[in-house]
């Protein structure tokens, strides 16, 4: 048998034989089958057996491969998960102190503008519309003792509206000025509105009110100064609420009117707020929240410069430099090229503002400067420089301008 055991086929005299299974001993079973002319026999069955139960192992070790890198991904995405929302539990944390402690103060801070450099209400040669208001504005810090006793309380909020460049932050500029030379340590505050659209949920409410009160705080401690708060873009944060947003968007509101009405609560601060998001006629009671609008006692239409504004607010710009910068032809109003350019880019086709202007006039310095010399800024400076900034806006006739 054993000889049987090394032979892979072997020839057997018998042929007679049918195929059968033949025990040499316990360990192996030997099977025989008729192959041709002899047999040929299987290997033991316990080899068998053997080979079978690797492959089976083999398998299941290639199965659970297979179930270990199923399950990594959903360990590291329940992992990344966690670590997200701690992340944003942090943040929200860090937010919410911020916003009650220190950075109100800080923003508070920021929020303060320095009006030295900017053009004084003689300076800007104010519009009919505006004349008016500031004469009031002026009566009610001037004679704020004598007012109270008459029985006034708070102080008056102004939106000013109209197209962008009629020099509506000029004015509260300018404005401020005045208020400083009267009451010496005065400031200019300017309350972002668009820092207070927040993503975090509930945050732009208590942020909003947070800052009021650090407003409101600022000025009980220091009676004798007086504060402009100036809300420019005001639109982006009192449109009528519509669409999706407009559940949080009535919150939003709802906070601004209390923080608003305790703003006008308080004798030393004058509220203005402005949107270029309104033309001279447009109602503005279909672009922004009625109620939130009703608070304002004066609402001010300011128009783009006409012709003799424009004229004039360039002399007065060039009065203030030093005699030694300008030419003096720049000095004389009725210079026919200063009246020349003023017609040019106050035309109706142009629609030219003080915003206009300001590139001009930083234009022109430019050109009176070179890396070679240093020069007065001269009249053909400034020609020049309309010259420019009509092609780079694409305006027409410039031929004209001689």
């Amino acid at each position: 048998m054993n000889n049987i055991q090394s032979v892979g086929n072997v020839a057997l005299k018998n042929k007679q034989v049918p195929e059968v299974e033949t025990k040499s001993n316990n360990l192996y079973r030997v099977n025989f089958k008729a192959d041709g002319d002899g047999y040929r026999y299987t290997q033991p069955a316990i080899l068998q057996q053997q080979q079978q139960q690797d492959q089976f192992i083999r398998q299941l070790e290639k199965q659970q491969k297979k179930e270990n890198r199923k399950n990594v991904w959903p360990k590291v995405a329940m992992f990344a998960g966690i670590g997200a929302s701690i992340a944003m539990i942090a943040l929200v944390l860090m937010n919410f102190k911020g916003m009650k402690g220190v950075d109100v103060k800080d923003m508070l801070v920021n929020s303060i503008r320095n009006v030295d450099g900017e053009k004084s209400l003689d300076q800007l040669r104010l519009p009919d519309e505006l004349k008016k208001v500031t004469e009031e504005i002026k009566i009610m810090f001037d004679r704020t003792e004598q007012l109270r006793k008459k029985g006034m309380k708070g102080n008056t909020a102004i939106m000013l509206y109209g197209e962008p460049g009629g020099g509506k932050n000029a004015y509260t500029y300018g404005l401020t000025k005045y208020i400083q030379s009267k009451n010496p340590g005065s400031e200019l505050i300017m309350m972002d509105v668009l820092k207070f659209n927040s993503k975090w949920l509930g945050e732009t409410e208590n942020s909003i009110l947070d800052f009021a009160e650090e407003i409101i705080k600022k000025a009980k401690e220091n009676p004798n100064k007086k504060y402009v708060v100036f809300m420019d873009e005001f639109d982006s944060i009192s449109r009528k609420a519509s669409g999706s947003g407009a559940e949080n968007s009535e919150k939003f509101q709802n906070a601004f009117k209390t923080a608003f009405n305790k703003l006008l609560e308080v004798e030393n601060l004058q509220i203005i707020a402005a949107t270029n998001r309104a033309a001279k006629d447009a109602p503005l009671n279909q672009l922004l929240d009625e109620a939130i609008l009703n608070r304002f006692a004066k609402k001010v239409h300011v128009p783009l410069p006409t012709k003799d504004q424009f004229k004039n607010s360039l002399v007065e710009h060039y009065k203030s430099l030093p005699k030694d910068v300008v030419d003096a032809e720049l000095l004389d109003i009725n210079n026919s090229t200063l009246e020349k350019i003023s017609q040019y880019v106050t035309n109706n086709n142009h629609h030219a503002s003080f915003r206009d202007m300001n590139y001009i006039l930083d234009r022109a310095r430019t050109l009176s400067e070179s890396e070679a010399t240093s020069r007065p800024i001269s009249i053909k400076d400034l020609l020049q420089a309309v010259k420019d900034h009509a092609e780079s806006m694409n305006w027409t006739d410039v031929s004209n301008l001689k």
